[in-house]
């Protein structure tokens, strides 16, 4: 997101939005009114990873990067409801690119982003449909 330096004010308000918080101390959680969103079935997020703001002087406006965290979702909610299946050890064909050719993350889990999350469950909706 860009905004045009002679709008501070937009900034203030961005940062106030991000930063907001609900009686017990959490990030507070807005909805989300968006074509995009409503493909994905996002209806709820909250700010995930703060706001970074950059001055860009070529352009007179501050570029803006911020992460955000779907929440109450519908995805999320049959997620939820669904049974926890068991995970089986999978294992490709061919050697491990990089690193020691151990091929595995060595029992450490990454959590995904809010983005990642999203993809991921596009990803799993696709491999469905096979």
């Amino acid at each position: 997101m860009n905004i045009p330096n002679k709008n501070a004010a937009w900034l203030r308000d961005l940062m106030r939005v991000a930063e907001a918080t609900e009686g017990g101390g959490q990030l507070k959680t807005y909805r989300v009114v968006s074509d995009t969103a409503a493909a994905f079935g996002m209806r709820q997020v909250q700010f995930s990873e703060g706001v970074s703001a950059r001055e860009d002087d070529m352009f007179a406006m501050w570029r803006i990067q911020l992460g955000l965290t779907e929440k109450k979702s519908n995805p999320e909610k049959v997620e939820k409801r669904s049974a926890k299946g068991t995970v089986t050890a999978q294992a490709g064909t061919g050697s491990a690119v990089g690193g020691t050719g151990g091929g595995g993350d060595d029992g450490q889990r990454q959590e995904l982003t809010g983005f990642e999350a999203t993809l991921k469950k596009v990803d799993d909706w696709l491999e469905g449909g096979k």
